[in-house]
């Protein structure tokens, strides 16, 4: 991370394995995503370059990574035709979004709806309904039910 008005390094994120192709603050700032061509999805604290977590479930690279507008889930896309979303704050087993026949290059969710949308290399994008989740109820993001 940089300090923009002086260009000095400021703290380095350093964990992944392979190439980071996406990255993401969370909305309060406090946090930052960053998925790689290691297949796995790093939780980081924005500040201090800290690592939170590691979230392991793509079987290929992860190309896009988004956070809910409450902070506590993440979506990611992969080269592995996945869309999976994950609860920053318990990590359990992931919830898999399938459709798409090709790569996953772009994911982000709703301003505020119970949706989430997805881009493909196939040519298509998804919008996925987030009502009837089998993730708890949280006041950060009240949405998923």
């Amino acid at each position: 991370m940089w300090e923009v008005h002086s260009g000095n390094i400021v703290c380095a994120f350093v964990g992944h394995k392979k190439e980071v192709l996406s990255v993401a603050f969370s909305p309060d700032g406090q946090m930052i995503a960053s998925g790689s061509s290691d297949k796995t999805i790093r939780l980081w604290h924005a500040k201090t370059g800290r690592q939170i977590n590691i979230f392991k479930a793509h079987v290929a690279e992860v190309l896009s990574v988004a956070f809910s507008p409450g902070g506590r889930f993440l979506l990611s896309g992969g080269n592995d035709m996945a869309v999976l979303l994950w609860d920053v704050q318990n990590i359990l087993q992931p919830i898999l979004f399938e459709g798409h026949n090709e790569s996953v290059a772009s994911v982000a969710f709703g301003p505020e709806g119970p949706f989430a949308i997805s881009g493909s290399r196939d040519g298509t994008v998804r919008l996925w309904s987030l009502r009837n989740i089998s993730i708890e109820k949280t006041t950060s993001d009240h949405w998923i039910n």
